[in-house]
């Protein structure tokens, strides 16, 4: 009987150090380090000499999983009525079966798009507006060349424009950042551009024009639980101006509304992140035996959330933090961003089809 109590305290000890050593073991695989500031060793293909940006409600290293769904047809349309279409009065609709999909005509020249994750409004003047300011942001005359992203106007200013703006998408379930590209123009600006210059049917010089007034078209990123929310395109149109929400805007009325990657959120299961160093070892081994002219450098690295699109499934994008590395190959060259699943600690490639 003796030997028997002796085995069951010996079991029961084994299993109590069992259990504290698996507990100690998962403490200890989470080895997140606070820093605000990385440099690395001399390096042939990489320099990495950049600021740390990490949200404060993930200094413990630890994040929520994230589930992105679809705000339902209805509930999307009701909203859209409320809040940009207002009275207008429908003259076609189109729908697909699913109607998930629709896109609908207004008497006055207004169009509205709305499809999953994507909403997309603008008036006839918007819409113009949109296509001559679009055609090219990389040309001579883009809209970033051109237009003054300081002037603000006397009776309408940046700050009624944005709080109008962030109203409509905080309906929708979107919050901007407060850190936005805007351009400021009028009538008078537009018509001493180039912009829709050509020929008429008949052959005349056709050149866009456009009401009086005083317009500011923003350029916005989202933002999740108070920390950037990056999508695909950021991975392959780099660091340029953000445009998960476009809004040209004037004082009377809002010409133009762009909204991608609307979701439902759900929180799920905590999760151990890994430590910017970690981070910084799959960069440099992406970029250590490639033949460059000239090393890489960092120039910033942020902790954040990203969209997956790519890994959609069931209409639900999972939702995860990521640490962006902002990268040129000259001083002179565009950035661009490499991500690092900070879950998993791989590199997160378009079209990289592996299990999150």
């Amino acid at each position: 009987m003796k030997n028997i109590k002796f085995r069951i305290y010996i079991l029961s000890f084994l299993i109590i150090l069992f259990v504290s050593g698996c507990q100690n073991s998962k403490v200890s695989t989470n080895n997140f380090q606070i820093k605000t500031h990385i440099e690395n060793e001399e390096n042939s293909n990489i320099i990495i000499d950049a600021k740390v940006e990490i949200p404060e409600i993930l200094i413990d290293g630890k994040s929520k999983r994230v589930k992105g769904t679809p705000l339902g047809y209805l509930e999307k349309y009701q909203i859209v009525e409320n809040l940009v279409v207002g009275n207008r009065e429908i003259s076609k609709q189109y729908n697909d079966s699913s109607h998930l999909d629709c896109a609908i005509e207004y008497t006055d020249g207004a169009a509205l798009t709305l499809s999953e994750n994507m909403i997309f409004f603008a008036t006839s003047l918007g819409g113009r507006i949109y296509e001559y300011l679009e055609l090219d942001r990389t040309a001579k005359n883009s809209v970033k060349n051109i237009f003054s992203t300081k002037f603000e106007f006397s009776d309408f200013s940046r700050t009624e424009a944005y709080n109008r703006i962030t109203k409509i998408c905080n309906g929708f379930g979107i919050t901007l950042s407060s850190e936005y590209v805007c351009y400021a123009f009028d009538s008078e600006s537009i018509e001493k551009t180039d912009f829709g210059i050509g020929k008429s049917e008949n052959g005349d010089i056709d050149k866009m024009v456009i009401p009086n007034g005083e317009y500011y078209y923003f350029f916005f990123r989202n933002i999740y639980n108070n920390t950037t929310l990056l999508t695909t395109e950021d991975i392959y149109l780099g660091t340029g101006t953000p445009d998960s929400c476009l809004a040209i805007i004037g004082k009377e009325e809002l010409e133009l509304l762009s909204l991608r990657h609307i979701y439902q959120t759900e929180v799920s299961d905590t999760v151990n992140l890994v430590s910017v160093d970690e981070a910084v070892k799959v960069v440099e081994k992406k970029y250590k035996d490639q033949l460059l002219s000239q090393p890489v450098k960092v120039i910033a690295v942020e902790l954040c959330y990203y969209a997956d699109d790519e890994r959609q499934y069931n209409s639900v994008t999972p939702i995860y933090m990521v640490w962006s590395f902002e990268i040129i190959f000259s001083e002179n060259g565009p950035p661009f961003r490499v991500l690092v699943h900070a879950e998993t600690g791989r590199e997160i490639l378009i079209g990289d089809a592996y299990d999150q």
